[in-house]
């Protein structure tokens, strides 16, 4: 069977025939390839897709579980740096990706400062609940919260005791908005 493969700006086919879908794009009345690889249509959808041939950067998209850590936090929200997608931890962002966990998406409890759930250098799994360019991120629900935090005085990991997270070095305990798995090691939440 013959492979059909198309360079980025092939047109694929007339946009009243197919859907662009992964790896197209629609350019006024056709389908047009956006990337090498091979030409693939799906007829129950109608939708023209593409196989890419080379490793595509890995994307950001509303729904996705992603691994951040807290850059700056003030008493509204935290900005945060995405440090990976759950599903594709080996896979790093091809470039900077800042985000924004507004004080209503902490949690499913009413929240009043952000500053006593999360502190700078947590590391937090969270939700995508905005496409790019202006990432917007959840922490609501169990699995959502910070997975590895440090003590805010000397820097070490904090361990996980009951319902708080305790620094066996200074002797004292830190609160946080915790994922149901702290400490456990574990990327995903399931």
């Amino acid at each position: 069977m013959k492979k059909n493969i198309v360079f980025p700006g092939d047109r694929l086919a007339s946009a009243e025939e197919l859907l662009p879908g992964e790896g197209t794009y629609a350019n006024g009345e056709h389908i047009c390839a956006a990337i090498f690889g091979e030409f693939e249509t799906d007829q129950k959808k109608r939708c023209a897709s593409i196989k890419p041939f080379t490793v595509l950067p890995t994307r950001i998209k509303e729904g996705d579980e992603v691994i951040v850590r807290a850059r700056e936090v003030s008493p509204e929200r935290a900005f945060l740096k995405i440090i990976c997608k759950v599903e594709e931890p080996e896979r790093s962002i091809p470039h900077e990706t800042d985000a924004v966990l507004h004080i209503s998406q902490i949690s499913n409890q009413y929240t009043t400062d952000v500053t006593k759930e999360y502190h700078p250098n947590d590391i937090i799994r969270a939700k995508v609940i905005s496409d790019p360019p202006s990432l917007h991120l959840s922490t609501k629900g169990k699995e959502f919260g910070v997975i590895k935090a440090y003590c805010t005085r000397c820097r070490r990991p904090l361990k996980k005791r009951n319902n708080t997270l305790y620094c066996d070095e200074c002797k004292r305990p830190e609160m946080r908005k915790m994922a149901s798995d702290y400490g456990e090691g574990r990327l995903t939440s399931k």
